[in-house]
């Protein structure tokens, strides 16, 4: 896939805003346009696939990748009879009727059927914590989105080029922000043009959100936590 370097985008920026003053603080001023616009939404260009990550007996947990931001979907891979998805549960709920859950002391283990929700993250990584405690080895996987990186000049954009025109409207404010322009408000109406169109060109169902939980699947869950409680109720 093709991709484009920072410093296209700086250039770009730098020849429409015509101030060569700006030049020190171009990459900084690129960098922070690229991270508002890749948290704007949950862009499909930020999803990756899960490589599989092995669980071992009595496991609660495993480690996600160091580019992990946010879920989109987990799912046992193996062993192939109990390949299932996850579900995702607050863990306030799950700790009403399981007051640890990543414990195998808190009952058997058994065939991982949900996830807990938000995603624990330690100050280094983030952490999957799944239940109940699997009972056999096992692999997961699924789908997440990532962060972006910190780029230096030659490093590529993880944005789809036809974009590119978007991060170079938000690094102009920056530019003219720092000249001390009177009126910023064009080159505001501009990047929220372009980036609205952005937008409403790549969409996303937002029932599909990490956390969502359809009520159908109500029924599936209180069947997984079968022996923790009668009516498992989601919006505890």
């Amino acid at each position: 896939m093709a991709t484009t370097k920072l410093s296209k985008v700086e250039n770009d920026a730098m020849e429409l805003a015509a101030d060569l003053d700006a030049a020190p603080h171009i990459s900084t001023w690129a960098n922070w346009a690229i991270q508002e616009i890749w948290e704007d939404r949950l862009w499909p260009f930020r999803r990756r696939a899960l490589a599989p990550i092995n669980v071992a007996v009595n496991d609660s947990q495993v480690d996600l990748p160091s580019d992990f931001d946010q879920q989109d979907n987990f799912q046992l891979l193996t062993p192939t009879a109990d390949a299932v998805k996850l579900w995702p549960v607050k863990e306030h709920t799950l700790k009403y009727y399981i007051p640890d859950p990543t414990s195998v002391n808190n009952g058997q283990p058994g065939t991982p059927a949900v996830y807990l929700t938000p995603i624990h993250f330690d100050g280094t990584k983030h952490i999957l914590r799944f239940y109940p405690p699997s009972d056999k080895a096992a692999t997961i996987g699924g789908d997440y989105y990532i962060v972006h990186p910190i780029l230096n000049k030659a490093d590529s954009i993880l944005i789809p080029p036809q974009w590119d025109h978007v991060i170079v409207s938000r690094i102009v404010i920056y530019i003219k922000e720092f000249e001390d322009e009177v009126d910023i408000r064009p080159w505001e109406r501009i990047f929220d043009k372009h980036l609205n169109k952005m937008r409403n060109m790549i969409t996303r169902r937002t029932d599909e959100l990490p956390g969502f939980v359809h009520e159908k699947h109500l029924k599936f869950l209180n069947r997984a936590l079968k022996g923790v409680a009668n009516d498992l109720d989601i919006g505890r």
